[in-house]
């Protein structure tokens, strides 16, 4: 089941899924599991987005918001606010995981957030990480 699909301009295809992920670079295909994810980094984007991107062992980058453009397929009765629900879901996976964002400052980074809702969105993430 393919959670979310994001393209990004580098010819690279990254399917996220509830397991993991599938990284496709033209005729090269590469399948990662959580238990092979390094660390993921929370930033904002220079459109004051919230960017959530993972960090795999290995030092390959997949954005799940921000920085990429995005075609995303979640179950609706799941993820009923789309990807940011599964991020979500996500960094309570990685809570559980012992994986911890990389280098994030929630103070400055709410700062460098545009809109109150992507505000909001890290002050969730925050709540789920320092519980």
């Amino acid at each position: 089941v393919y959670v979310m699909v994001t393209i990004s301009l580098s010819m690279c295809f990254d399917c996220v899924t509830e397991n993991g992920v599938q990284r496709r670079i033209f005729f090269y295909t590469k399948e990662y599991t959580w238990e092979d994810l390094e660390c993921y980094k929370l930033t904002a984007s220079l459109e004051g987005m919230l960017k959530y991107t993972l960090v795999m062992k290995d030092g390959v980058q997949v954005n799940c918001i921000g920085g990429t453009m995005g075609d995303y397929n979640l179950p609706e009765d799941k993820y009923p606010n789309d990807v940011e629900d599964f991020c979500i879901e996500l960094t309570k996976k990685f809570k559980e995981m012992g994986i911890e964002p990389q280098d994030t400052d929630f103070e400055k980074l709410e700062k460098k957030l545009d809109y109150g809702y992507w505000a909001e969105y890290a002050e969730k993430l925050r709540l789920i990480i320092e519980e």
